[in-house]
């Protein structure tokens, strides 16, 4: 059932509008953001002088850092909204009754959202590459194409954080069954991180914030920070000692956290819900025999003119157009 589930997804997603205006988007960023990186906008001004190859494995993590950065918003309304969709039109009472285990059920739905997103990733690591041969961009700055420097980005810095991140939203927006909540997990995940960053950025400390920051970047930086021209045009990503560190923590974290989805979800009708101003609840005693009271009903008349049968038909045929509009 793991498989059905999955493909089913996908297949919802390919037969959506949004998932091509988010690859539209997204693209055109890529390869604006890759193009302007390369002189596209300042040719024979700024970059001229340059001896920064803009496409050396530093410079494409640099550029996919910026651009996960507005990906991460796509989280909720991809990864997250898998689980919430099937509550949303109320077709959970009908796949709860199919014959799948909750596993399989929360692995497809969380790995068809991967997958979309791997998809949009695909089309951005294209847009990059695009970009930097675009007419008008300073060609004495761009390096020949490479494509371990894409791997290595996907699998140290996009991939580990897609997981992580991704799980969390997953989470977030399943159990609360509220896509707003996924984007202010985003933006409060987003916030800590940069709290973080400002908190160790003590060169004593950088060691500690390398290793705590669950998106990679300060341990990347702790490598490259002092990286001369030379180093940043030709050596690739720094698969070393707190790198790797880092990625297993936060690897973990993100196996720990689908874990803890796994053993709290269950096929139930509620969603988890909390408040901060709990009200106390009150007793209450049931009275079987407080009398009879007598209640005045209303006399009702049935018209079964043409013209009440009419109107009655405008009325169901409205509310029917509207419903399949909607839908």
């Amino acid at each position: 059932m793991f498989f059905t589930i999955f493909f089913n997804e996908i297949k919802y997603w390919f037969g959506k509008p949004a998932l091509y205006i988010y690859a539209i988007i997204f693209f055109f960023i890529a390869l604006m953001m890759s193009g302007a990186s390369a002189g596209l906008f300042d040719f024979l001004t700024v970059t001229t002088g340059s001896s920064k190859i803009v496409n050396s494995p530093l410079g494409i993590t640099g550029l996919f850092g910026a651009v996960s950065g507005l990906l991460i918003f796509l989280y909720p309304s991809i990864i997250g909204v898998s689980v919430y969709r099937d509550y949303q039109s109320e077709m959970h009472t009908i796949l709860y009754s199919y014959p799948f285990t909750k596993l399989e059920y929360l692995l497809a739905k969380f790995f068809s959202g991967i997958f979309i997103v791997n998809l949009i990733v695909l089309i951005i690591a294209f847009a990059i590459s695009f970009g930097f041969v675009l007419p008008g961009t300073n060609q004495e700055i761009v390096g020949p194409f490479d494509i371990k420097s894409y791997l290595d980005v996907y699998f140290i810095y996009i991939l580990p954080n897609m997981l992580f991140m991704g799980a969390i939203v997953f989470g977030i927006v399943t159990f609360t069954r509220n896509i707003s909540a996924g984007f202010i997990t985003v933006l409060i995940l987003l916030i800590s991180q940069g709290f973080l960053v400002s908190l160790f950025e003590d060169p004593d400390k950088r060691f500690l914030a390398a290793i705590l920051d669950p998106f990679g970047d300060s341990a990347i930086g702790y490598y490259t920070r002092y990286w001369t021209v030379s180093e940043q045009n030709e050596l690739y990503l720094p698969i070393k000692k707190v790198l790797i560190y880092n990625r297993l923590l936060w690897g973990g974290i993100g196996v720990l956290i689908f874990g803890t989805i796994y053993r709290l979800f269950s096929f139930s009708q509620n969603a988890f819900t909390f408040s901060f101003n709990k009200k106390e609840s009150k007793r209450t005693t049931k009275s079987n025999f407080g009398g009879i009271i007598k209640i005045n009903l209303p006399k009702v008349s049935f018209d079964f003119s043409l013209k009440n049968e009419l109107k009655t038909l405008w009325k169901l045929s409205t509310i029917d157009f509207f419903f399949i509009v909607k839908s």
